[in-house]
């Protein structure tokens, strides 16, 4: 159905004043002398197609009603006429044509500034952000919203400049040929917009039960699409397809209301503007005929002529409008994301060299306000320890990792490196010196190299290659059919999960740094290649410090220190003997990985997170 749009008001209150503001800064800022030309050239247009349409009006009166009384027509002085129209028209074709094309090459150049922003403002924002806005709601500010932005820059605001124009020039010029027949146009515009407006609320009922029928049917399939094994598992084809079957039946009946209020209502609007023009044209025959107004048939023409040019843009700009608010909203939610205060990456340089030792002093942390995950942490870590954390799952682990990493900032207390406190590090170089492992196994789309060089483009080939060896990766990487330069999509196919985290430990490694954080980072491995990595990094990082979370308590039994947590506190410290001989909450998470004779099952797979 095509949808006749009047200028809403509504529209119009929605339209953020602030926000439109800011994005014409972007504008001011580098483009302009090109938008400038744009409205100049905006203006021409407009002027051009009144122009047209008052100079057909004096063609007739003063070139071919002449012709009727000549007895032998001479054509040329209408040739020229026509000339003189033809030249009109291609000026308006030029002007339309080259403001469009600024205002492409100006959209452009503005999208490709928001975006770089965008995406730089995007990088350093606080994990905390992610934490509480849903992967595809932050996608949606780089596709949909963008999208909408620049869609209204390069269309809208040409096509609305160039309305409001030619409705300001239009109406001017129909009140300069004749009041009373401007007056008729316009009360017949105000009922042809009630009449619309009668239509729109007739029909949006049902096209609104359509788009919540069409988003139910999106969502079934989506769920079908996602739970296909677990239907055929259970046999429910059948009861999936009646389902179906169902909501389809729904979106037809509602989709046939919607469509037929639609193209029943239609040509009312389309006939009461041609019944709008014949009106004009009955009552412009009239004062010429009983000489009431000194209206001319060209004038008349013209009137006629600047009558649908009148209605047009009027017709037109609402949807123009509406698509405006629309835009609006989309770079209003842009501008929002670009407000979020950004997570502090300045700060002291990290002395150099870095020992590697650690202090938790007192450290509480939540990541919702009153939800302590972490409470008085208080662990120290000598330069050169191999270090383990162990314990319960929730028990705030992994939390530790990423307080460590400057991810979140600490609510109470305090973490040091080497004396000084992190938060008053500069961020990047505090984060370069941790080699950190996390329980994600995200590789990047290239190749096996690129991914190992991730964290240090800079290293050789021997170094990615001793790396890879440190992680037990390299025997697998050369059987590949591309060996290292066998290419990876982003979700690291085509392999497995465990060669992804030998992987991402290499990657790590590659990095040669003076601190290793290890976050269950072999949980996918087998024991055999587990034992050989953590022999490997003994040998490789006899001097660096280590700090480890595992869930395989077999493989941390010669660590110096183990700290073992339960319920956001460190419950016990100590090493592997000392900890056994108390038999507390590491002696009995000890006994579900192994026997009570401290022999753990190689082959367990008990997850004790």
């Amino acid at each position: 159905m095509k949808q006749h749009k009047t200028v809403s008001l509504k529209a119009l209150r929605e339209m953020d004043g602030p926000t439109l503001r800011r994005l014409f800064a972007y504008i001011r800022r580098a483009y302009w002398g090109r938008f400038i030309a744009v409205i100049l050239l905006v203006t021409l247009s407009a002027i051009t197609n009144v122009l047209s349409a008052l100079y057909i009006g004096d063609v007739i009166d003063h070139y071919i009603t002449p012709l009727l009384s000549q007895s032998t027509p001479n054509f040329g002085p209408l040739l020229m006429a026509t000339a003189v129209i033809g030249g009109i028209y291609f000026l308006g074709v030029f002007a339309t044509l080259y403001s469009g094309r600024f205002m492409v090459k100006i959209t452009q150049g503005i999208m490709q500034t928001i975006r770089d922003e965008l995406f730089t403002h995007m990088e350093h924002l606080p994990m905390a952000y992610f934490d509480h806005h849903p992967r595809g709601d932050v996608m949606s500010h780089y596709t949909t919203d963008t999208d909408a932005l620049r869609e209204m820059l390069s269309q809208s605001v040409v096509d609305g400049l160039t309305m409001i124009v030619t409705i300001i020039f239009v109406f001017t010029s129909m009140v300069f040929i004749s009041i009373p027949l401007t007056l008729l146009v316009l009360v017949t515009l105000l009922l042809i917009f009630w009449l619309n407006r009668m239509i729109e609320g007739a029909g949006s009922h049902y096209f609104i039960k359509q788009q919540d029928s069409l988003a139910d049917i999106d969502s079934t399939i989506e769920e079908m699409l996602h739970g296909e094994m677990i239907i055929k598992v259970f046999g429910r084809e059948e009861a999936v397809e009646r389902d179906f079957a169902q909501k389809n039946d729904t979106l037809f009946r509602q989709s046939t209301l919607a469509n037929t209020t639609g193209n029943l209502m239609e040509p009312l609007i389309d006939n009461g503007v041609n019944i709008q023009y014949a009106l004009v044209a009955m009552v412009g025959g009239c004062l010429i005929l009983t000489g009431i107004s000194p209206l001319s048939l060209g004038a008349l023409v013209s009137f006629i002529a600047l009558t649908h040019k009148f209605l047009n843009p009027v017709d037109a700009l609402g949807e123009q409008m509406n698509a405006m608010v629309t835009a609006m909203a989309g770079a209003k939610r842009i501008f929002d994301l670009m407000d979020i205060p950004l997570q502090g990456t300045g700060g002291a340089p990290l002395k150099q060299p870095i020992q590697g030792h650690l202090a938790f002093k007192d450290v509480s942390f939540g990541y919702i306000p009153g939800q302590c995950v972490l409470s008085h942490i208080d662990l120290a870590i000598e330069s050169g320890q191999k270090v383990a954390i162990v314990g319960t799952s929730g028990s705030g682990k992994s939390t530790l990792i990423k307080l460590l990493n400057r991810f979140y900032p600490v609510a109470q207390g305090s973490i040091s490196c080497d004396g000084q406190n992190l938060s008053a590090l500069q961020l990047e170089p505090l984060r370069r010196s941790m080699g950190t492992v996390l329980q994600d196994t995200h590789l990047f789309s290239g190749t096996v190299r690129d991914n190992i060089r991730y964290g240090n483009p800079k290293a050789t080939q021997a170094e990615v290659e001793n790396a890879a060896r440190l992680a037990c990766a390299h025997d697998f990487i050369t059987r590949l059919p591309q060996g290292y330069d066998t290419p990876l999509d982003r979700a690291g196919l085509p392999l497995s999960l465990g060669q992804r985290q030998l992987l991402t430990i290499a990657r790590a490694l590659a990095t040669r740094p003076p601190l290793l954080v290890l976050d269950d980072a072999t949980a996918s491995t087998d024991t055999l290649t587990e034992a050989r990595i953590w022999d490997n990094l003994r040998q490789s990082m006899a001097k660096q410090t280590l700090i480890l979370i595992a869930k395989r308590l077999d493989t941390i039994m010669d660590s110096d220190m183990i700290y073992v947590m339960d319920g956001g506190k460190i419950v016990e410290a100590g090493n592997h003997g000392t900890l056994m001989a108390k038999k507390g909450l590491y002696y009995t998470l000890f006994l579900k990985n192994g026997d009570s004779n401290e022999k753990p099952y190689t082959d367990s797979r008990e997850r004790i997170s």
